[in-house]
Protein backbone atom coordinates (compact mmCIF):
# COMPACT_ATOMS: atom_id res chain seq x y z
CA UNK A 1 0.00 0.00 0.00
CA UNK A 2 1.38 3.50 -0.97
CA UNK A 3 1.15 6.26 0.99
CA UNK A 4 2.15 9.64 -0.78
CA UNK A 5 3.61 12.51 1.78
CA UNK A 6 5.50 15.50 1.25
CA UNK A 7 7.45 14.54 4.65
CA UNK A 8 9.54 12.47 5.29
CA UNK A 9 7.71 11.63 8.53
CA UNK A 10 4.73 12.28 10.06
CA UNK A 11 4.97 12.49 13.80
CA UNK A 12 6.73 9.70 15.18
CA UNK A 13 9.81 8.75 13.59
CA UNK A 14 9.43 5.86 11.70
CA UNK A 15 9.87 6.69 7.86
CA UNK A 16 6.93 6.52 6.13
CA UNK A 17 5.26 5.17 3.07
CA UNK A 18 3.48 7.51 0.49
CA UNK A 19 0.74 9.18 1.99
CA UNK A 20 -1.35 11.56 0.48
CA UNK A 21 -3.13 14.44 1.49
CA UNK A 22 -5.87 16.92 -0.71
CA UNK A 23 -4.09 19.88 0.05
CA UNK A 24 -5.11 22.50 -2.58
CA UNK A 25 -4.44 25.28 -0.20
CA UNK A 26 -2.40 28.77 -1.59
CA UNK A 27 0.07 28.68 0.98
CA UNK A 28 0.87 24.64 -0.40
CA UNK A 29 0.04 23.41 3.41
CA UNK A 30 -1.32 20.22 4.45
CA UNK A 31 -4.60 20.38 6.62
CA UNK A 32 -3.64 16.98 8.04
CA UNK A 33 -0.46 17.95 8.90
CA UNK A 34 -1.86 21.34 10.41
CA UNK A 35 -4.22 18.98 12.68
CA UNK A 36 -1.85 17.05 13.85
CA UNK A 37 0.55 19.20 15.03
CA UNK A 38 -2.12 20.87 17.10
CA UNK A 39 -2.74 17.69 19.01
CA UNK A 40 -0.96 16.49 22.39
CA UNK A 41 2.20 14.03 21.85
CA UNK A 42 0.43 10.90 22.98
CA UNK A 43 -2.81 10.96 20.26
CA UNK A 44 -0.37 12.16 17.66
CA UNK A 45 1.38 8.75 18.40
CA UNK A 46 -1.65 6.93 17.89
CA UNK A 47 -2.94 8.65 14.68
CA UNK A 48 0.66 8.10 13.43
CA UNK A 49 0.16 4.06 14.58
CA UNK A 50 -3.21 4.53 12.85
CA UNK A 51 -1.95 5.41 9.68
CA UNK A 52 1.16 2.90 9.82
CA UNK A 53 -1.26 0.30 9.94
CA UNK A 54 -3.32 1.53 7.25
CA UNK A 55 0.28 1.26 5.13
CA UNK A 56 0.33 -2.27 6.42
CA UNK A 57 -3.04 -3.71 6.09
CA UNK A 58 -4.65 -0.66 3.81
CA UNK A 59 -8.66 -2.55 2.51
CA UNK A 60 -8.06 -4.59 5.06
CA UNK A 61 -7.86 -2.82 7.95
CA UNK A 62 -11.23 -2.75 10.49
CA UNK A 63 -12.49 -1.63 13.69
CA UNK A 64 -11.36 -0.34 16.20
CA UNK A 65 -8.76 0.67 14.32
CA UNK A 66 -11.01 1.82 10.95
CA UNK A 67 -14.38 2.39 9.85
CA UNK A 68 -16.33 2.46 6.39
CA UNK A 69 -18.62 5.20 6.50
CA UNK A 70 -20.01 5.68 2.99
CA UNK A 71 -19.68 7.22 -0.32
CA UNK A 72 -16.33 5.44 -0.68
CA UNK A 73 -14.81 7.54 2.47
CA UNK A 74 -13.33 5.89 5.67
CA UNK A 75 -11.83 7.24 9.18
CA UNK A 76 -9.06 6.11 10.79
CA UNK A 77 -10.03 6.15 15.10
CA UNK A 78 -8.62 6.76 17.95
CA UNK A 79 -9.38 7.92 21.07
CA UNK A 80 -7.53 9.26 24.11
CA UNK A 81 -9.05 10.29 27.47
CA UNK A 82 -12.00 10.50 26.21
CA UNK A 83 -12.16 12.41 22.83
CA UNK A 84 -12.20 10.58 20.07
CA UNK A 85 -9.72 11.32 16.98
CA UNK A 86 -10.79 10.85 13.30
CA UNK A 87 -8.79 10.95 10.18
CA UNK A 88 -11.13 10.61 6.97
CA UNK A 89 -9.17 9.14 3.79
CA UNK A 90 -10.00 7.31 0.32
CA UNK A 91 -8.69 4.90 -1.83
CA UNK A 92 -7.51 6.48 -5.17
CA UNK A 93 -6.70 2.70 -6.97
CA UNK A 94 -5.47 -0.16 -5.28
CA UNK A 95 -2.63 1.83 -4.11
CA UNK A 96 -2.69 4.96 -2.61
CA UNK A 97 -4.82 6.26 0.24
CA UNK A 98 -5.38 9.94 0.01
CA UNK A 99 -6.03 10.94 3.81
CA UNK A 100 -8.19 14.39 3.41
CA UNK A 101 -8.28 15.86 7.22
CA UNK A 102 -8.89 15.06 10.61
CA UNK A 103 -11.42 15.70 13.44
CA UNK A 104 -12.31 15.24 16.98
CA UNK A 105 -15.12 14.53 18.19
CA UNK A 106 -15.86 15.18 22.16
CA UNK A 107 -18.57 13.10 24.47
CA UNK A 108 -21.13 14.73 25.47
CA UNK A 109 -24.99 14.55 26.22
CA UNK A 110 -28.00 16.55 25.46
CA UNK A 111 -29.63 17.67 28.64
CA UNK A 112 -33.51 16.49 28.67
CA UNK A 113 -36.14 19.03 27.99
Amino acid sequence: MNLVHKNENIRGGCPRQKYSSSGNQADNSVPLLGWLDGLPAKVQTKCTERIDRLGELGHELRRPEADFLRDGIYELRASYQGVHYRILYFFAGKAVVVASHGLTKEQFTFRQE
